[in-house]
């Protein structure tokens, strides 16, 4: 006799949204004293809940992550864009092109973001950051270097190509313990945990677009 499969029951129970979320923000702790990762946490949440269930929005917000590159910080910062509808600036996106002519134009070459022509005289240019009237939230991203440098390998961006050839020699120029200046929160994705969290989070989340 063929056996016949039976169909998951109507009421199967779903995997906890909120729980999953919640999950996906605990990598987030205080960088400073003067800042409370449980007030961030669940504003996120609150933002989350009445972009979901149609409730009005509360006022803007700006969260700036930052990170080495390959540190996983664009991952986390989309996942918080994609929950709550605030603005997640991109300093990549932002001012790339901007910043691969500046260099041509100073006699650089327009991937290059390890030399001295671009540290003195064009990143301090692309770092600058004001903010009116809007709720500032900053975030760095911590990460070890070996899972930087995979992640940088899989997405073989060009202007990632002269950090991998000299490996050794960029990390050696790396500070990590480099945190921004003033208040900010620390996300830990050493061995790529927080962004684990995240993909997680996201595949529960699936239903709702995320």
């Amino acid at each position: 006799m063929e056996s016949v499969p039976v169909p998951a029951p109507r009421n199967q129970v779903l995997p906890d949204q909120p729980q999953a979320v919640r999950a996906a923000l605990s990598s987030i702790r205080e960088g400073t004293q003067d800042v409370d990762s449980g007030i961030l946490i669940n504003r996120v949440m609150e933002a989350w809940r009445r972009r979901t269930t149609g409730g009005s929005l509360d006022g803007p917000s700006v969260v700036l992550v930052g990170g080495f590159a390959g540190s996983g910080k664009s991952e986390f910062a989309k996942f918080l864009g994609g929950l709550t509808g605030w603005p997640i600036l991109d300093k990549g996106s932002l001012t790339r092109p901007l910043v691969d002519q500046l260099l041509i134009a100073l006699g650089g070459e327009a991937h290059d973001r390890s030399s001295e022509l671009y540290r003195e005289k064009v990143r301090p240019l692309e770092y600058r950051c004001r903010s009116k009237r809007v709720s500032v939230a900053t975030i760095w991203v911590e990460c070890d270097q070996d899972s930087m440098r995979e992640y940088l390998e899989f997405r073989g961006a060009a202007r990632d190509a002269w950090k991998l050839q000299a490996w050794d020699e960029y990390v050696a120029g790396l500070d990590m313990t480099l945190r921004p200046q003033g208040p900010h929160f620390v996300v830990d994705n050493r061995l790529g945990v927080a962004v684990a969290l995240v993909d997680e989070a996201k595949d529960i989340l699936s239903g709702g677009g995320l």
